[in-house]
């Protein structure tokens, strides 16, 4: 059975058919029934996991798990590294495929879903609590087939490594970095409360919170970073926090693209009414003296 569990966190970059990007915001969930002393468990609909494992491990809980201290609607997706078999499992939360197979464990999970879009942005909101010196992985990769070489090329990715804690919802937002002009036929993305889970390193306890994840459109790319400190956001009250500058127009965007409002102002504040709770994109237009534009864009979450 120890090998079994090596095997089960070794996830193998294979494509997965029958399946698209769905449920982005955690919303819809599966139950997976136990029995005796196997434990119930649920997983996001669309993703997967490696909470499969605890229907061969006796009292043992779901690295995987929802949770309903979500950034926005009902539900986020919570990841928890444990310590199962003796072996630190890492809790993750995937796009692809996982199936327990006892004569070649290494099988049991694919990663990796059929996709053929070239989006511009990996994106969403995140919490942290890391164990000691712990650290966490997020990460988007699309690939293809590539016959000639009969290997799997990546086509873009964008990854990140979360070092520190992260206590309250954070919006991320990474450009996806393309390396090649053609289309991938696969993609995968992947939560990991522990970078370190697929060698078995980890913290146990480690735990990871994702939440309104978008991948897609360039309205969500350039993101100024808020410790430039030209704007802040703070109950809804927006100002520039450059004193020769005032706003212009402002556009509030959802994470995936959709534009919610837009006003043009003439001043250092503005209430931001009438838009709904949850992480937004922000594009600020700042006019200086001389009559020249700045645009700033943040990433914040609207109480």
């Amino acid at each position: 059975m120890r090998n079994f569990m090596i095997a089960v966190l070794t996830v193998t970059a294979l494509p997965v058919y029958g399946q698209a990007l769905v449920n982005l915001d955690f919303e819809e969930w599966k139950l997976f029934k136990g029995q005796l002393l196997f434990r119930d468990y649920e997983e996001p609909t669309g993703w997967t996991s490696g909470n499969g494992v605890i229907h061969v491990a006796p009292n043992t809980d779901a690295l995987t798990s929802k949770s309903s201290d979500a950034s926005s609607g009902s539900y986020c997706v919570q990841m928890t590294t444990r310590n199962i078999f003796g072996q630190i499992a890492a809790g993750t939360c995937y796009t692809g495929k996982f199936e327990i197979n006892l004569s070649d464990p290494v099988k049991s999970a694919k990663l990796g879903i059929p996709y053929t879009d070239r989006p511009a942005v990996f994106a969403g909101m995140h919490r942290y609590a890391p164990v000691n010196n712990d650290s966490a992985t997020l990460y988007c990769v699309l690939s293809k087939w590539d016959g000639s070489a009969q290997r799997r090329v990546t086509v873009g990715e964008a990854r990140h490594v979360v070092y520190k804690s992260v206590p309250t919802w954070t919006p991320f937002s990474f450009p996806i970095e393309y390396g090649s002009s053609d289309a991938p036929d696969t993609i995968t993305v992947v939560f990991a409360a522990s970078a370190g889970g697929d060698l078995m390193k980890g913290e146990v306890g480690s735990t990871l919170w994702i939440d309104a994840v978008h991948i897609g459109a360039a309205t969500s790319v350039a993101v100024t970073p808020e410790t430039h400190g030209a704007v802040t956001v703070v109950d809804r009250i927006m100002s520039t926090q450059v004193s020769d500058h005032a706003m212009s127009t402002v556009t509030v965007y959802a994470l995936d693209g959709r534009r919610l409002w837009q006003e043009d102002v003439n001043g250092p504040t503005l209430y931001l009414g009438g838009i709904p709770s949850g992480p937004v994109l922000i594009e600020i237009g700042l006019q200086s003296p001389d009559g020249s534009h700045v645009c700033h864009r943040l990433m914040t979450v609207l109480p």
